[in-house]
């Protein structure tokens, strides 16, 4: 552009620091043109100008021709220009060094690397290892807790069905003792309440010999396994049990256990109280003798066989009892 153009413009243009035009230059005469040589040197100017588009110019065809026009090394910094103003490389690295870049590390920025990411991953697999290792252990340590609480249960179980299983036979034995001792009683008129009251029991043959009452007893030839209880507290008594000879079987009313007594008795009553029982009115028996202060009174069997057959057997064998009782008793002194 000319100088003298330039000068002729109303408003003020900035070129390498140097302004031309109106702009801000006072006058005394808008009208008239000013002389830029006053101020500038416009041949100077103009120079800088060329230089500057003649440079630019070079190192763009440069670029466009993959050429170095005039062999700058890119290495260092670009030179500020004659003009004062800064020229911008194209990579606006004014300060970088291309050869050895000054590169940040990534991990001061915040970024992380592979290797950062390779340890990250290896934590997390040895985290996940220890907690797969953690709940493994608690698995089985649950699975025996829950075994050895299957075995408790079922050891418990087998302990109550077998303390249930005692306690019945227990009940039951008690239940047929009681029956036995129930039985005692109705035979021999005694109470029971402690092992004491129990009347003496014994089998035997030939006589049996009473020292306490004064008597003695034969036994017929005609009975076998005979055997009595004995009764010496109130209203004393001896009761028996027998087979008669020639049975080849020991029958359940022979058994003393089963039927206590039950075949026939014999009872000692002072004779101060009659035949009969002051409080019942009933019959202390068939009356068989007298003997000091003591009235002797024959009591007849309670039928304990439920068939025919052993009904008969025990029929036969309590008639030779209530003879024993009756016709073969003497005084013993």
């Amino acid at each position: 552009m000319n100088p003298e153009e330039l000068n002729k413009q109303t408003n003020a243009t900035t070129v390498g620091g140097v302004k031309f035009g109106r702009g801000n230059v006072a006058t005394n005469n808008p009208g008239q043109p000013i002389n830029l040589a006053t101020q500038v040197n416009t041949q100077a100017v103009k120079n800088e100008l060329d230089e500057v588009i003649k440079t630019t110019g070079a190192e763009f065809d440069a670029v466009m021709t993959g050429t170095s026009a005039s062999q700058q090394n890119y290495n260092q910094a670009p030179m500020a220009s004659r003009l004062n103003v800064p020229v911008a490389s194209p990579t606006h690295f004014d300060i970088q060094n291309t050869v050895n870049p000054a590169v940040a590390d990534p991990r001061e920025l915040g970024v992380s690397t592979q290797k950062d990411q390779n340890g990250d991953e290896q934590k997390t697999v040895e985290k996940l290892g220890k907690k797969v290792r953690k709940l493994s252990v608690l698995t089985v340590m649950f699975g025996v807790l829950t075994m050895a609480a299957s075995i408790a249960a079922v050891v418990c179980v087998m302990l109550y069905a077998n303390e249930n299983e005692a306690h019945s036979k227990t009940k039951s034995a008690l239940k047929d003792a009681t029956n036995v001792v129930r039985a005692v009683e109705e035979a021999t008129g005694v109470k029971i309440s402690k092992p004491e009251d129990v009347p003496i029991y014994k089998a035997t043959t030939g006589y049996i010999y009473l020292s306490t009452w004064g008597i003695k007893i034969k036994i017929p030839d005609s009975l076998e396994k005979v055997s009595y209880i004995l009764n010496e507290n109130y209203r004393q008594s001896i009761c028996f049990n027998a087979v008669g000879k020639g049975v080849q079987y020991f029958p359940d009313f022979a058994n003393i256990a089963l039927n206590p007594g039950r075949m026939g008795c014999l009872t000692r009553i002072p004779t101060a109280e009659g035949e009969f029982d002051a409080a019942t009115g009933i019959s202390f028996g068939k009356k068989v003798f007298t003997h000091k202060n003591y009235s002797y009174f024959y009591t007849d069997f309670i039928p304990f066989s439920k068939d025919q057959a052993n009904l008969g057997l025990e029929t036969t064998a309590a008639q030779y009892i209530k003879n024993m009782l009756t016709d073969n008793i003497s005084q013993y002194e």
